[in-house]
């Protein structure tokens, strides 16, 4: 396929923002932890929206 290349800067812009995801994940991990008493969809929603959006980034930011 006929593809733009990102170049660099995108390419950084976006695994910074997979690296910053995955560590907003893991101190949601760390909150839910400290703090068990939380609704079913605010545990999901600091868990699954960072891990997601760093996955996502992360598959751009690799494959370009």
């Amino acid at each position: 396929m006929n593809r733009v290349d990102m170049g660099t800067g995108r390419r950084l812009l976006l695994l910074a923002l997979a690296v910053v995801s995955i560590t907003a994940t893991t101190w949601g991990w760390q909150l839910l932890y400290a703090n068990p008493n939380v609704s079913l969809l605010n545990a999901i929603s600091v868990i699954i929206v960072p891990a997601t959006v760093g996955a996502i980034a992360a598959y751009y930011g690799i494959r370009g």
